[in-house]
């Protein structure tokens, strides 16, 4: 559904889908020029380095096209689609409360097209970055604190907000019933701590190939990123919107209220139903606040719309719904779909 979505969308703005290059905007780019030739740093012309991006992502691609023979371009779309499909896997067979089939189906179509949707389907790492970061989720959920660690530390090299997962698993960690000390101390170092070690070593890599840990850092610095009041960010978000003028702007100010708007539905749905919630609920709920919280608060820079892709995981909350506020829900999330895909096509969205 998502995909033929997509396909549609694409081909009212002009691009053919059958296209690798019809997947491939803005960072893409860079991410194939990693897995091309790897990092490196232009001290002349700043803007032309390419230590701003996150190198698991490029690598996978890179380690998967070179003895294929096939074009990065072409295995990073691929890529993304199996991650996606991973994704959608996990809500079905692991993330989704016990509740009807119908609701079940509705909200599984809800993830699929989840706002910023379509970045899980192009030459972007957001849906390796949200299997990871989910998969570990669900594994400190279920108490296997190594196996979420080893996912967490994927999901912390494929993006920049990878290893807001750590949050979520250091929660398990504290909460897990029945730990002695030592094994509370162990479940700490296999979440949360390989979690930050897969952050460490992206500033490692940066630091081997380019000579500088923080080369990352500084490129970001260059877009005016730092830490602000994240509530005046979003304000700021906001004001296409209160123009009433039915741009791309105030499209794209919908899509981020709307985000907002859905995580402030899950944590309440959550709370009316708390005494029925499982464990898994409170940790994906607190992914989503960390994402909420970092993204806005890194600055008005940062590409907001984009990171609603990775707060798909609010989607097991949101299934609380009544099928008849699902189905809503979807039909809402289908057309704001179709409107943002049309902008990501005609290369609208940076």
């Amino acid at each position: 559904m998502a995909e033929s979505l997509l396909w549609a969308a694409a081909l009212f703005a002009g691009d053919d889908p059958r296209r690798t290059a019809t997947w491939v905007h803005w960072d893409s780019y860079r991410y194939i020029d990693i897995a091309r030739r790897g990092y490196f740093e232009d001290a002349g012309a700043p803007e032309a380095s390419n230590t701003g991006w996150f190198p698991g992502f490029p690598l996978l691609v890179r380690l998967t096209s070179e003895p294929l023979h096939v074009k990065p371009a072409r295995v990073g779309r691929a890529v993304a689609l199996l991650f996606e499909l991973g994704v959608l896997t996990l809500m079905w067979t692991r993330l989704l409360p016990p509740v009807s089939p119908a609701r079940r189906w509705l909200a599984l179509m809800a993830a699929a097209v989840f706002p910023a949707f379509f970045y899980r389907h192009a030459v972007f790492p957001l849906s390796m970055t949200a299997f990871f970061s989910l998969a570990a989720i669900s594994c400190g959920a279920a108490g296997r604190f190594a196996a979420a660690g080893a996912c967490a530390f994927v999901a912390a090299t494929s993006y920049p907000t990878g290893f807001l997962v750590a949050a979520p698993l250091a929660a398990a960690v504290a909460l897990a019933p029945g730990l002695s000390a030592y094994e509370r101390g162990r479940a700490l170092v296999a979440g949360p701590g390989l979690t930050l070690l897969g952050l460490v070593t992206v500033f490692g890599a940066l630091y081997a190939t380019v000579g500088r840990w923080d080369a990352f850092l500084a490129y970001q610095e260059r877009f005016g990123q730092g830490l602000f009041n994240p509530v005046e960010v979003l304000a700021g978000h906001a004001q296409p919107l209160l123009r009433a003028s039915p741009d791309a702007a105030a499209l794209v100010s919908l899509q981020t209220a709307l985000a907002t708007v859905l995580l402030g539905l899950a944590a309440g749905l959550l709370w009316c139903e708390r005494q029925a919630s499982r464990p898994l609920d409170g940790l994906l709920l607190g992914h989503a606040v960390a994402l909420w919280l970092f993204v806005n608060g890194a600055g008005p820079n940062v590409s907001v719309y984009r990171q609603a892709a990775s707060l798909v995981g609010l989607v097991p909350l949101l299934a609380r719904l009544r099928a008849r506020g699902l189905a809503v829900l979807l039909a809402v999330l289908l057309a704001l779909g179709a409107g943002m895909a049309c902008l990501f096509f005609e290369n609208l969205l940076v």
